[in-house]
């Protein structure tokens, strides 16, 4: 008998309602000399901080806040590569019951970081580290005017935006309003008891239905997560000196926020900047330095980086539990078992919904399907729904939708986005295309829509083509993926109508679209995300009865003209 597609964790939920910053102050208390991070940077350079330095800092910081006029519900920006600094700031914002809003420094221009702070609203002042070169520094002054003595902010197009202050003294010789200048060791500031449910951060989803919206976490919802990935590493299983974890995702991307380090009072390893790298096999070898060095006994990796580390010959490192997503995983990646790993975890998360499923495959775990499946995790239940958002009968393919624990409440200002994800009775419609498998899984296997998973983030081909579309010669484009055949990966591909008499190359229209995008050099390993990789000319693109772009026959008539895909 076919039952209904649903699934459902009885488990309790274990994790303690408590605040982050009380999290922090145990292990500060407990192991003061405990390192909580170390952190690689461009030549090898390793820095660490413990967790008894980190908590001083924060405490100090977030006085200093207090007495610059930051309170509670005002909205602090955060932004730059992953730095002890990043994290003090955050902490700081946190103890002094303000947002922290995490901004990203990707577009040379300062778009994704100012369209941010315009849908947020009410930012108060950004803290930011000043980026290799400089580069941070230089974006922001582009729509700013800094007073490098006290870090007020003399003109700007955002009025309630009031103080600019670098995480560190920029690389050049020019005096800047540091985080130094803003540290309170006095006694005569008391920072104010915080609720879990306040808001701890805000982050951007990854943009794949059009331009990043925002999400608020409370502290609640982040311990939540933390535990959630504690499980699914088995780490309540380790020996305090084993609790060694590398993630080297960014702090302000849900892959890489500080979740399970501080549930667990563990030491985490991460880089400054992953997408720093020129390509993606130039981040691999640097990721294989740090894990030969550091030894960790548990990770995080993107499906594509497994992928590589999987294939390399030369690995000598055995980790004993990793966790994987960020987008379908291929059972194939089981291979690595007893051999990269002794543990595999599969998670499906979003920034909507945080941490909602995971399973654990061992040496002992038996497939058949092409994708690895996972189960709800604690508190959270799932089912499959038609276009109608009926319930289907197990196995048919359908749209998953999730309830979560701590619900979903929409995005911030905008309530259009918000009123076409949220179902009646708390239910989030993910636009995930998936079914529930004979072992009561759920395997998700793509998106309902045109969207490509490429690195961990979802890209979607409209933004890309939108882009292309604004060179002269280019008269029509369509962008879709193909699977990398090593990684399983989406690589971007398009497929380009020219203008009569056009004289445009693939290359030259490469370049074009990087120039549109204004990707920054500083995350150049993003072009792989925004820069179709293969690019073919057509003479005409097939339409529907409509007149419009038929996408699915211009896709089957492309793929077979790509060759040689690497």
């Amino acid at each position: 008998m076919r039952m209904e597609s649903y699934l459902r964790s009885t488990d309790p939920v274990l994790a303690p309602y408590t605040t982050i910053p009380n999290l922090l102050g145990k292990w500060a208390k407990d192991d003061p000399n405990r390192l909580a991070y170390i952190i690689y940077s461009k030549g090898n350079l390793r820095r660490t901080i413990t967790y008894g330095e980190l908590y001083d800092k924060s405490v100090s910081l977030a006085k200093g806040l207090v007495r610059y006029g930051i309170h509670q519900g005002d909205v602090v920006g955060v932004g730059g590569n992953n730095t002890a600094e990043f994290l003090i700031c955050i902490y700081a914002i946190q103890m002094t019951r303000a947002k922290p809003l995490h901004l990203t420094f990707h577009m040379k221009d300062g778009s994704d970081l100012k369209r941010m702070m315009q849908l947020v609203g009410n930012c108060k002042m950004i803290m930011f580290d000043p980026g290799e070169g400089d580069r941070h520094l230089k974006i922001v002054r582009n729509f700013m005017s800094i007073d490098p003595q006290n870090g007020h902010v003399i003109q700007c197009e955002f009025p309630d935006l009031k103080l600019a202050v670098l995480h560190s003294p920029p690389t050049k010789s020019i005096e800047q309003f540091t985080l130094q200048n803003l540290y309170y060791y006095g006694n005569d500031v008391h920072l104010p008891q915080i609720d879990p449910d306040d808001t701890a951060a805000i982050l951007s989803t990854s943009g794949s239905t059009g331009f990043p919206k925002a999400v608020e976490f409370s502290h609640y919802s982040v311990i939540l997560i933390g535990y959630n990935i504690h499980y699914l590493l088995q780490t309540e299983s380790f020996d305090k000196t084993e609790l060694v974890y590398f993630n080297d995702r960014p702090f302000y991307w849900l892959g890489g926020y500080p979740f399970w380090e501080i549930v667990t009072g563990g030491t985490r390893i991460t880089q400054t900047n992953p997408f720093a790298p020129t390509s993606a096999s130039a981040g691999t070898n640097y990721v294989m330095d740090i894990l030969q060095k550091e030894r960790p006994f548990c990770a995080f990796f993107v499906t594509p980086m497994l992928n590589q580390l999987l294939h390399r010959q030369d690995i000598q490192i055995k980790i004993r539990s990793v966790l994987t997503g960020g987008q379908p995983v291929p059972s194939t990646i089981l291979d690595g078992l007893g051999k990269t790993f002794d543990n595999l975890a599969v998670a499906y998360a979003a920034t909507e919904f945080g941490l909602g499923a995971g399973k654990i495959y061992t040496a002992s775990s038996t497939l058949s399907q092409k994708y690895l499946g996972v189960a709800p995790l604690s508190g959270v239940d799932f089912k499959i729904v038609d276009r109608n958002g009926l319930i289907v009968k197990s196995p048919a393919s359908g749209e998953v939708y999730i309830r979560t624990p701590v619900r979903f409440q929409g995005y911030i200002n905008n309530e259009e986005k918000t009123k076409n994800v949220i179902m009646p009775c708390g239910w989030y419609k993910t636009d995930d295309y998936a079914y529930i498998n004979a072992d009561n899984s759920l395997v998700v296997s793509g998106r309902i829509f045109d969207v490509m998973e490429i690195s961990g983030s979802k890209v979607a081909p409209f933004f890309i083509e939108a882009a292309m579309k604004k060179h002269k010669d280019v008269k029509d484009v369509v962008v879709f993926p193909i699977k990398h055949p090593l990684t399983d990966d989406d690589v971007p591909c398009a497929s380009v109508l020219t203008q009569k008499g056009a004289n445009v190359t693939a290359e030259g229209l490469r370049k074009f679209t990087r120039d549109t995008m204004k990707i920054d050099e500083d995350v150049k390993m993003l072009e792989d995300a925004y820069v179709p990789k293969h690019i073919i000319f057509l003479e005409d693109l097939p339409t529907t009865g409509t007149g419009k772009t038929d996408r699915k026959a211009t896709i089957k008539l492309s793929v077979p003209l790509i060759e040689n895909i690497k």
